[in-house]
């Protein structure tokens, strides 16, 4: 994290949930969370992925899907999904990518009230583009 890092046991569980905006000061802008989960016992990951969306949108109020589209991250298989939604604030344009590697996702959703641009969302794809699993946590989900 920016303020330092903390030495974890492996045996703990991280069930963080990261927010990065490019707001400063005050006003609006992009907002990136990374979020965690576990993929349950017996599901892979394509049912992992639509189950997450399809429940997004049945929660969200005018949802409209504008993409849903496989692609990679880190050579893991992910989703891209974009869609908007009405919320009390007004419309909202998320961006999220769901992958996995082993049983444990990862979720990054890419949030802009009003419009996100073509141009922004180009950044947000190539931001999580750099993402890289760590090496110790691929060798501990061989295991």
């Amino acid at each position: 994290m920016n303020e330092g890092s903390l030495a974890i046991p492996a045996s703990w569980k991280d069930e963080t949930i990261n927010l990065l905006t490019t707001v400063r000061g005050g006003g609006s802008g992009l907002s990136f969370t990374i979020s965690r989960d576990s993929l349950p016992w017996g599901m892979g990951f394509d049912s992992f992925a639509r189950k997450e969306i399809d429940a997004i949108a049945s929660s969200l109020k005018e949802y409209e899907q504008l993409a849903r589209e496989p692609m990679r991250v880190d050579g893991e298989e992910a989703v891209l999904s974009e869609f908007r939604w009405s919320s009390a604030q007004g419309p909202i344009h998320q961006c999220m990518v769901l992958t996995a590697r082993g049983q444990r996702a990862l979720i990054f959703t890419a949030s802009m009230q009003g419009l996100l641009s073509a141009e922004q969302k180009q950044q947000v794809l190539e931001l999580i583009g750099t993402f890289r699993f760590k090496q110790e946590q691929a060798q501990a989900e061989a295991e």
